[in-house]
């Protein structure tokens, strides 16, 4: 009797287990994050501080529009952005304030997508007036807090070179924040194509050709050099021996 009362409970037991693990996978499961489902946002600039709007999809979660006195504004935003947060996926257009002075002001429109932004607009340039002071861009010395999305887009930076100007290498980044991060200058969505990989490699070995170049006559000079210290040194030395045997001859 014993035995079979704990057969029983064994299975109750691992029934109840298997029903347990589904619902916590089913919660997993209910709380993944939204996927963006738009292919693009084209923003343009009304008449005074109105702005609109044409998005290619649908965004479940409405929008967010940013505005900054400094290019790239972005949500999480940076000090000194700001932003107004639409629900309704079919919204189009908004008013903006001059909430730092009349001035030029960045705008962007992003798919909302709770918590963070999916895709952004164009970012386009307006001059925004309504207030009693004329703005001036915040420098934002602090750093860029990025969230650890993968995004990717393919940027290039500068490449600073000794003397002569060297070709912009082109990278990858994780996302767009990334990217601004780094100051490096968007080019389109997505990982870097292979050829610019290797358009990459070509730029940096023609560096380190020129490298190896300015080495190799840095190299000739001091053999050079070498060669006229080691005539004077065997002059002196003749000079030496020549003044020896004059002092044995006295």
């Amino acid at each position: 009797m014993r035995k079979q009362t704990a057969s029983a409970l064994a299975i109750i037991l691992l029934v109840g287990s298997a029903i347990g693990a589904k619902s916590v996978y089913a919660n997993y499961v209910s709380e993944s994050q939204p996927v963006s489902v738009v292919k693009s946002i084209s923003l343009t600039a009304g008449q005074g501080n109105q702005i609109y709007w044409k998005t290619d999809g649908y965004s479940s979660k409405g929008f967010k529009v940013t505005w900054s006195l400094n290019p790239g504004p972005t949500y999480p935003l940076r000090s000194g952005d700001q932003y107004h947060y639409f629900a309704e996926p079919g919204k189009n257009s908004d008013s903006l304030e001059a909430f730092s002075g009349n001035g030029t002001y960045y705008v962007r429109v992003c798919e909302y997508l709770g918590g963070k932004c999916g895709l952004y607009s164009n970012e386009v340039k307006m001059v925004l007036s309504g207030s009693d002071k004329k703005a001036e861009p915040i420098k934002n010395d602090d750093k860029v807090a990025c969230t650890m999305e993968y995004n990717p887009v393919c940027g290039q930076k500068q490449v600073q070179c000794i003397k002569a100007p060297c070709n912009p290498v082109k990278q990858t980044y994780s996302n767009k924040c990334m990217l601004n991060a780094a100051k490096a200058e968007y080019l389109y969505a997505g990982e870097c194509k292979k050829e610019d990989k290797a358009r990459n490699l070509t730029v940096e070995n023609n560096i380190l050709s020129k490298k190896a170049r300015d080495f190799e006559k840095r190299v000739g000079v001091l053999q050079a050099e070498n060669k006229k210290l080691k005539a004077i040194i065997k002059d002196q030395q003749e000079e030496i021996a020549d003044l020896k045997a004059q002092l044995e001859n006295q």
